[in-house]
């Protein structure tokens, strides 16, 4: 029978079921390429292009209306292109993309503005004598090209890629939404068996008390460790005792000879083959007549058997609830209780257990069992946890445990791992359970708390409502059915992938298929990179378009005919743009990106930081290439082909300076290596070898209208290069105090 998929809804985020998500992941590029091809044909600037091509046609300018249909049928076989290379499959996902949908909200407002500046700067040349339709042509060009259209392909693409990686690496995330979440983190609510410990427990200490006290009922008795030492007759009769217990109430499978199962029953066989134990036959001595699995609730599990006509249970599980099933309250506490902490101090997870002839196999049963010991056990960290703690920490993310285990246990694993290092830092579910879940002290405890013990699933569902009531975005993980409440709360739901279960991995949006807490802490930066990255492609792609509109802005106002030519206007944007979506793809992670504290998850892919750069940065390209497209006519007497020329060739060596400088967005620009972005590289020289070519080669100057540059010209434009260039650098050391 086929398992239901759970849906994980969101507060913040809402999504439909995660059950529909992978068809759509894995649907044919055909479908994608027509969706590429729809999207196109319903964008509105696509129309106002082809009124465009109509008005250079009815004024036989044949040339110029060929290059805007270039443009335009350029754009549309980019996406289609893309669209088919696997780039881009959202499909229908793209609707419930929410910063795919606010950069498109943010393209229709450029393209308002764009038009909106183009028609002032038409009428500007228009009063000065200029004609009414190639001024509007013109203009309208530039608009078009100044709408950075492939952003939110830019988004898409950036995004799908990390998922690609991400899934080599051991994290499949199940849809790109989940990765602008990931991106807005604030904490990490994570459990700590197998997650952030090896999940190998070894059973390596046992407590058992002296025949006298376990009618006495007394803390007397005996610490063993059970590496390298070897027993008397009589500790060994009552160890042999001890692991009877957990044998029985053991739910591991014998496999080729070895246990496999939770690590805890696993433990238990190794230890009972230590004590010359077998499972099979004891349970040929003893068959099990029933059977009680672990609840989060009993905090016990326990098996029931038959020996000899009688029905005797075999019982483990946390010390203070198997001390109830022995006869003790919490008024006269067990004895033994206080080396249960004595053991949980020392880092151990301890586990009593208990056994005795009961009359039948129900909870109500389990009374005045006998006691008989404590096992402790380790579970070692993973190694490379406590270094992705430090990141996560640096990078404004608080990480949380959530465990079953005894309070001193989990504290002295946090400790380890640095998450916690203070007593005062833990909280208990007996604590939680005295407190209203709704009210401000719960919420206080939550906020406050690093490390929840004996927490059960209810309780872990309560801790992480108040989290996200308080304005927290929360990653949850989770295993088991029992998770699944908590993991519907989560803005982010992570399961693990070898040991967790089909429901939990099904419900989740990232699933972790190697187990360890460091390839989330990876995937969580990377997503933070990848919409940096995004945002240094829309600073590049919205600066280029203010270069353009300040150019033509600052030639109206001086009173300057136009700077470009329509088909430099195209070939400019082919030759600049055509790669952009892909310039900062696979950019790393800049060091004081890691020190921000995560992104607000309704920010747009433009924000005030870097909108001032762009506007900064294009105001100061446009203004340049002014200044030197009336020099060469003023100052050099050049014709007015010519200083369109000499302007073009400014535009394409600022806009690879501009390229370059975007690569970091707080730090200098090869500070991170200077050849570690080989796209970028290529992009960058590709572009610039091809526009030079094309000033040397008599067609390509014939069309565009450019010719060779001298030698004075080049010494200029290799001063103005290193201008530029330290001025973009220089504006990004003043907006990183934005």
């Amino acid at each position: 029978m086929s398992t239901p998929q759970a849906s994980v809804k969101s507060p913040m985020f809402p999504t439909a079921d995660k059950g529909d998500l992978p068809k759509a992941a894995t649907a044919g590029n055909t479908v994608s390429a027509a969706y590429a091809v729809a999207q196109q044909l319903v964008n509105p600037v696509l129309y106002i292009a082809l009124i465009i091509v109509a008005l250079l046609a009815s004024l036989e300018q044949f040339d110029a209306a060929g290059a805007v249909l270039l443009l335009v049928f350029g754009r549309l076989f980019f996406h289609i292109v893309r669209a088919v290379g696997g780039q881009r499959c959202f499909y229908a996902e793209e609707a419930r993309y929410s910063l795919f949908n606010r950069t498109r909200k943010l393209n229709l407002w450029l393209s308002l503005g764009s038009f909106a500046l183009a028609a002032a700067i038409a009428g500007l040349f228009i009063l000065q004598g200029v004609e009414v339709i190639p001024a509007l042509a013109t203009l309208g060009v530039v608009a078009i090209v100044s709408i950075p259209l492939s952003l939110p392909s830019a988004i898409a693409a950036a995004y799908m890629s990390l998922m690609r990686r991400l899934k080599a690496a051991g994290v499949e995330v199940r849809h790109p939404h989940a990765l602008e979440r990931m991106a807005t983190t604030t904490p990490i609510f994570t459990d700590k068996t197998g997650f952030l410990t090896l999940n190998n427990q070894t059973a390596q200490v046992v407590w058992i008390p002296a025949s006298k006290s376990r009618k006495t009922k007394n803390a007397d008795g005996e610490h063993v460790l059970l590496k390298g030492v070897s027993f008397d007759s009589s500790k060994r009769r009552l160890m042999r005792r001890l692991a009877m217990v957990g044998v029985l109430c053991n739910e591991a499978k014998i496999v080729s000879g070895r246990p496999t199962g939770e690590g805890i029953d696993t433990a238990l066989m190794r230890f009972g083959t230590r004590m010359m134990l077998n499972h099979d036959q004891l349970l040929r001595h003893f068959p099990r007549v029933g059977q009680l699995p672990f609840t989060a609730l009993k905090q016990y599990a326990a098996s029931f058997h038959t020996h000899k006509g009688k029905t005797l249970a075999a019982v483990k599980g946390a010390p203070e609830a198997v001390a109830h099933l022995c006869g003790y309250t919490d008024e006269k506490p067990a004895p033994w209780l206080q080396e249960v902490k004595n053991l949980a101090d020392g880092g151990y997870e301890v586990l009593a257990f208990a056994g005795g002839p009961v009359k039948g196999t129900d909870y109500s049963d389990l009374q005045n069992l006998e006691f008989q010991g404590l096992v402790a056990f380790v579970d070692p960290p993973r190694g490379d946890v406590a270094n992705a703690v430090g990141q996560c920490r640096v990078a404004g993310v608080d990480v949380k445990m959530i465990t079953g285990d005894h309070p001193y246990t989990a504290l002295n694993v946090a400790k380890e791992l640095g998450i916690a290092a203070r007593m005062d830092e833990v909280i208990t579910g007996p604590q939680l359970h005295e407190l209203n879940p709704k009210g401000d002290k719960f919420a206080a405890c939550v906020a406050q708390a690093k490390v929840f013990a004996r927490i059960s699933p209810m309780q872990k569902q309560q801790i992480i409502e108040a989290a996200v009531a308080m304005g927290d975005r929360v990653i949850a993980t989770g295993s088991k059915r029992d998770d699944l409440p908590a993991l519907a709360q989560a803005h982010i739901a992570v399961a693990t992938g070898q040991k967790g279960g089909d429901l939990a991995r099904n419900a989740a949006d990232v699933v972790i298929t190697n187990d360890t807490f460091s390839s989330l802490a990876d995937a969580l930066l990377s997503a933070r990179a990848s919409l940096a990255n995004s945002r240094k492609t829309a600073t590049f792609m919205v600066g280029f378009g203010l270069s353009l509109m300040g150019l033509f802005a600052a030639c109206a106002a001086l009173g300057l005919a136009m700077p470009l030519t329509v088909m430099q206007l195209v070939w400019l944007q082919l030759l600049t743009l055509g790669a952009a979506y892909k310039l900062y793809m696979h950019e790393h992670t800049e060091k004081a990106l890691t020190r921000k504290h995560p992104y607000q998850p309704r920010e747009y892919v433009l924000n005030r930081a870097t909108l001032i750069q762009a506007v900064l940065n294009g105001l100061f390209v446009g203004g340049a290439t002014a200044y030197s497209y009336m020099f060469s006519m003023n100052q050099l007497a050049y014709t007015h082909t010519q200083a369109c020329a000499a302007a073009l060739l400014v535009l394409v060596i600022a806009q690879s300076m501009f390229m370059l400088s975007c690569r970091t967005r707080f730090s200098l620009a090869f500070s991170k290596g200077l050849f570690k972005n080989g796209w970028l590289w290529l992009v960058v020289i590709g572009s610039f070898v091809i526009h030079v070519g094309a000033m040397y080669i008599g067609p390509a100057q014939e069309v565009l209208q450019i010719h060779a540059p001298t030698l004075m010209i080049w010494q200029h434009m290799a001063v103005y290069a290193v201008i530029a260039f330290c001025f973009m650098e220089a504006v990004k050391m003043v907006v990183r105090k934005v």
